[in-house]
């Protein structure tokens, strides 16, 4: 009996003691980790944000006593302000709303829902004209903030003013959507070209014929210079009375410059000026301005000078010319034009005589008359011997400004007529009349001649 006791409670009883302890041990952990997690859940407060309808748009969890951060910029962007309004600050929700939430270090107490404010907001447009200057929004009673000056070509900044042009005060609390315009000033040192036309060549022989501005077939093109003037206004080169022109144009029709710097000819001092476009000067320098020149009429008086006792005459057309001041023959040309049917040159269309004292006239044989031309501006005089077909540049002053010549008639004696011819250089696909030293040339058959004399020189031809 004893024995049996012994066993079945050396069986039993330490059964019943392991059991006890695992289902002690079981609730110890499970209230100290519940307690545990209770307990670190209270200390975690809970912030979350609404937006406008009410609905969460985020949540932060803040350990309590610690600064709520503010929201995620994500968050801000999904606040959905109604129309016309901007959001402003956080409040807590159905608290005051006035009062706002981000004062300074706010800590976590409690949980909370923060709701958003918005106010009414304005937009700022800047109309410059000149470089962009970005609108704005500004909530109802700020001020504006005073942007960087823009700037534009040919002008100057001012101001800011509204619509009236009323000069704008930044330190204005706005209340309403707000237009600022650039208030501009012209800067008197706009730069604009003149682009130069002159009269074409040969276009009408007659001497008060005038070409038309604008026809572009009346006119070349022949250089441009730079003015500068105020911008948004008028150019008016030669329109108002009395007005001069501007230096770097009268200076190239009195023959004092070139058309550029690096001493192209200029031959617009064989020209006067006609007219010039009326222009706007944008600021940006966009603006050309046509000036047309039509150009000048020059006179060749042919003097024939008597050599006593021998008198001497040339008859040109059935018309005798003598030595007399006021009965010359003359040449009226502009420059570079044609001249060879009005030049008197021996025997094509003029015929020269003399005589002594009160005999007949007779025909010249042995002579030639060389014509001798004095320029203003030049030393001495120049010889002509050869024929003139256009009117060069040895026909005028160096200037261009001398308009009338006195030509006059000087007798050359010789018992030999000698011809002259003149050659020049042929181009690749004309067939030539001589070469010389390897260099091909073509004959200028209109300047050949038979002269008395034995002085012709080369001359220039055009």
């Amino acid at each position: 009996m004893v024995i049996i006791e012994k066993e079945r409670c050396g069986e039993f009883f330490p059964r019943r003691v392991a059991i006890v302890f695992v289902v002690a041990a079981v609730l110890f952990f499970s209230v100290f980790f519940i307690s545990t997690i209770r307990a670190e859940a209270e200390d975690l407060c809970r912030i979350s944000f609404e937006n406008s309808e009410g609905t969460v748009i985020g949540y932060v969890d803040v350990p309590t006593g610690q600064v709520v951060p503010r929201p995620a910029p994500e968050v801000r962007d999904h606040v959905n302000p109604p129309a016309g309004e901007r959001f402003e600050y956080w409040y807590v929700k159905d608290g005051d709303p006035s009062q706002r939430f981000y004062t300074g270090d706010q800590r976590a107490t409690t949980d909370l829902t923060l709701c958003p404010m918005f106010t009414d907001q304005y937009i700022v447009v800047f109309i410059s004209e000149g470089t962009q200057v970005e609108p704005g929004m500004i909530a109802a009673g700020e001020k504006v903030l005073k942007p960087a000056n823009p700037s534009r070509p040919g002008w100057a900044f001012a101001e800011w003013t509204l619509d009236d042009g009323t000069p704008y005060d930044f330190d204005t609390a706005v209340y309403s959507n707000l237009v600022l315009h650039a208030g501009w000033t012209p800067k008197n040192d706009t730069k604009y070209m003149v682009a130069l036309w002159m009269e074409r060549p040969n276009l009408n022989t007659e001497a008060d014929w005038k070409p038309t501005p604008g026809n572009l077939n009346h006119y070349y093109y022949v250089g441009s210079v730079q003015l500068t003037g105020t911008t948004y206004a008028m150019s008016r080169i030669g329109k108002d009375p009395g007005q001069s022109l501007p230096a770097s144009i009268s200076n190239l029709f009195s023959g004092a410059a070139n058309l550029t710097p690096d001493g192209n000819p200029n031959t617009l001092k064989y020209a006067e000026f006609q007219s010039a476009d009326n222009k706007l000067i944008y600021g940006n320098g966009s603006t050309v301005v046509n000036l047309y020149a039509s150009r000048k009429v020059y006179a060749w008086k042919f003097a024939i000078e008597n050599n006593p006792p021998t008198s001497y005459m040339m008859r040109i057309g059935g018309h005798e010319y003598v030595f007399s001041d006021s009965d010359r023959y003359a040449i009226y040309a502009k420059y570079e034009e044609d001249i060879r049917n009005d030049y008197p040159d021996n025997g094509v269309t003029a015929q020269f005589y003399s005589r002594t004292s009160t005999l007949p006239w007779k025909l010249l044989s042995g002579k030639h008359v060389a014509w001798s031309l004095a320029k203003s501006g030049t030393s001495g005089t120049q010889n002509w011997t050869s024929r003139r077909i256009f009117v060069d540049s040895t026909m005028i002053s160096a200037d261009g400004q001398q308009l009338e010549y006195t030509v006059t008639a000087n007798w050359v004696t010789h018992t030999t007529t000698y011809p002259y011819r003149y050659f020049v250089e042929a181009l690749p696909e004309e067939t030539a009349d001589v070469v010389r030293e390897g260099v091909r040339y073509v004959l200028m058959d209109e300047y050949s001649q038979s002269l008395y004399s034995t002085t012709l020189t080369p001359k220039s031809i055009p």
